[in-house]
């Protein structure tokens, strides 16, 4: 029976666009590029919830959130999944349309970070993954994951143990990191921008009356909408 957490499936990527017509409209006649300004407020708004989710992924890894696995072995360095996850997060921006995701390009945005093993470190920690049987194939040299070697101190140790238990238990301590920077950009970015506006029209001598207002501007000019959140997708 799957125990996975979250309901929105786990690509770990989304688009965002927005359209703020009279807000931009309003920059524009006081003297500012407005859709540039806009641009660039979303940017730092997208950085500012980028930033919030690191730390709350940091506090998931707990005590291994500062644990690095040296290299050995021909393996390199690595880390707690969360860590890896939470340094992946990128913005990408195309024109006036952004981009979050943890590929390594923008072409890699659906997949996500990978790790050594060639899981899928991004769509694990959104989503989970059920327990599944290890490889009959395990070689006897495997690399350590960062909680053994904090107990353990080795980098590679043999895989016996592993082929004993012959299962691993899946993962469920899971974060829907992207929906996170979703939400908090749409919660927070529009009254910001208004409030931002509003600020520059009367540094700029114009009387602000109610006719800047987002919940009168037409529904066109003042959504904010994300894209390409397909749900689906495994860890492995």
């Amino acid at each position: 029976m799957s125990r996975t957490f979250t309901q929105r499936g786990s690509f770990s990527t989304f688009k965002l666009n927005h359209d703020a017509t009279m807000l931009v409209r309003a920059l524009n006649e006081i003297g500012y590029k407005g859709q540039k300004m806009m641009n660039t407020m979303l940017h730092e708004r997208i950085n500012v919830e980028i930033h919030k989710v690191r730390q709350h992924l940091k506090k998931m890894a707990g005590p291994l959130a500062t644990t690095t696995v040296p290299a050995d072995g021909g393996w390199r360095t690595s880390k707690n999944i969360h860590i890896r996850v939470g340094d992946a997060i990128k913005v990408h921006k195309k024109g006036d349309e952004f981009t979050v995701h943890t590929g390594a390009k923008l072409a890699d945005a659906k997949k996500g970070v990978i790790g050594q093993r060639k899981a899928k470190l991004a769509h694990i920690v959104a989503k989970g993954i059920d327990p599944f049987m290890y490889s009959k194939k395990l070689p006897q040299n495997i690399r350590s994951s960062s909680r053994w070697y904090k107990a353990s101190g080795n980098a590679i140790d043999i895989s016996t143990g592993l082929k004993m238990r012959q299962m691993h238990p899946g993962f469920y301590q899971t974060f829907d990191f992207i929906e996170a920077i979703r939400s908090g950009v749409v919660a927070n970015f529009d009254k910001e921008a208004l409030a931002m506006v509003k600020a520059l029209t009367r540094a700029a001598g114009f009387v602000v009356s109610g006719g800047i207002n987002v919940g009168q501007l037409p529904s066109r000019s003042r959504s904010m909408r994300t894209s390409d959140t397909s749900v689906g997708g495994k860890g492995r």
